[in-house]
């Protein structure tokens, strides 16, 4: 499978590990399966490692993103942040666009080319050190 994950409780974390080709189908198909590990709770931070990935988005996997983000919020939920790990210039002009094509406040998502680029704009500096290593770990185990 593309798509691992790994997730902390204590540093309140869901990590995304994506190699090869993954299609917006991995990244749900994922996301259910999170959804009912035990250890995921609401409003943990996901960060989508897609470093050594090829994303296959497609405009139906967006408007899936904007429609879920949006029902989340007429819930009265907070949107979840998600944090993309990538060094492609059209994922981070394709989370500019979902970011403006969701209902107001819908969604939290960034894009960064480097995880401690991430750390640092999330203000998550103090546990800084503890995620990266988390990150290796993760990484390691999706291999």
């Amino acid at each position: 499978m593309p798509v691992s994950y790994n997730i902390s409780s204590e540093l309140n974390i869901i990590i995304y590990i994506c190699k090869g080709l993954v299609t917006g189908s991995d990244l749900f198909n994922t996301a259910g399966i999170i959804f009912k590990d035990k250890r995921y709770k609401y409003g943990m931070v996901l960060l989508i490692d897609l470093l050594s990935a090829t994303l296959d988005f497609e405009l139906q996997d967006l408007r899936r993103v904007i429609t879920e983000t949006n029902a989340t919020k007429e819930k009265g939920l907070e949107p979840e942040q998600i944090i993309i790990l990538s060094r492609s210039t059209g994922i981070h002009l394709a989370c500019k666009t979902l970011n403006l094509m969701s209902s107001k406040d819908a969604i939290k998502l960034s894009a960064f080319h480097t995880l401690e680029q991430a750390l640092i704009s999330l203000d998550l500096t103090m546990d800084q050190q503890e995620i990266i290593q988390f990150w290796h770990e993760s990484k390691a185990v999706g291999q």
